[in-house]
């Protein structure tokens, strides 16, 4: 019975080392050069990536540490960039006798930080929920992929079906009003379930920081950036962390799950700080 026992467990050993390795995605997709502060971590999802080992053989770019979680599906990969020029860098994951390469895009900055022009008391912001402005794409309006399919602008707590289309396309409203500058209420991907009444219209529910929501994107950032610029009108991007985590707890406790990357308490206030505020 030991024997058997043994055997089976050696057999496990070799799948798990000949198993391949999966990088299903990485956030943040892709980063820039030059930056004040030239740490970028890296969060890769994939099964079971959480032992494999990742190298990287690009001018000015090391792997400073890597963070195993407790759940096998996520890693944390913190580079250090200082020195490193814009270009495509390949990262090597390695996992027994397995190994994959993904590509990574390194970019340079449109311009210095301390060189773009903010908003002061000159402006006049105007603060809008995308969700409730103007529908300009009755094609996003809802998702099979996504937990709330509904787009009901009966019910007020449903989502409305705005986005970031219907506010490009009345951008002469704001111009007419005299107003300089755009506030967004958050506009990342909100994935929380409905119950027919209640829903993350609002966008205060992030569930996902690396990606804008499918509800209120349009084909790219480009449009409405480009749009809003040659309207002279800035725009102003709201993304509130802490109610994303506390979205995501309570989207946790209504599925009765925790997500693989949150693992034990330990990580959580790890992750908590990596993204700037304290952990509860």
């Amino acid at each position: 019975m030991k024997k058997i026992i043994a055997s089976l467990l050696l057999m496990s050993s070799a799948i798990s080392m000949n198993a391949a390795v999966n990088v299903n995605r990485i956030e943040p997709t892709d980063w820039y050069v030059g930056m004040k502060d030239a740490s970028l971590q890296l969060m890769v999802y994939g099964k079971d990536i959480k032992n494999a080992d990742v190298t990287v053989d690009y001018p000015g770019v090391k792997v400073d540490s890597i963070a195993r979680l407790d759940s096998p599906n996520y890693l944390l990969v913190y580079l250090n960039l200082d020195g490193a020029k814009a270009g495509e860098m390949t990262l090597n994951f390695k996992q027994g006798k397995q190994s994959k390469k993904v590509k990574y895009v390194l970019k340079n900055r449109e311009m210095a930080g301390d060189k773009r022009i903010g908003f002061s008391n000159e402006d006049v912001l105007y603060m809008l929920m995308p969700d409730r402005f103007a529908n300009g794409n009755l094609k996003n309006d809802a998702f099979k992929t996504m937990r709330d399919k509904t787009c009901n602008r009966a019910e007020p707590s449903l989502r409305h079906g705005g986005d970031l289309e219907g506010i490009r396309q009345h951008l002469d409203y704001f111009n007419q009003l005299g107003v300089t500058a755009l506030w967004f209420t958050p506009v990342l991907e909100n994935d929380s379930p409905s119950n027919g009444k209640n829903s993350s219209y609002h966008g205060y529910a992030a569930s996902r920081f690396a990606a804008l929501d499918v509800g209120r994107r349009c084909r790219s950032q480009l449009p409405i950036r480009i749009h809003a610029y040659s309207a002279n009108c800035r725009l102003v991007c709201c993304i509130r962390h802490g109610f994303g985590r506390i979205a995501s707890l309570r989207l946790l406790q209504h599925q009765n799950e925790r997500p693989g990357w949150l693992g034990s308490r330990a990580n959580q206030r790890t992750i908590w700080r990596t993204l700037g505020y304290r952990p509860y």
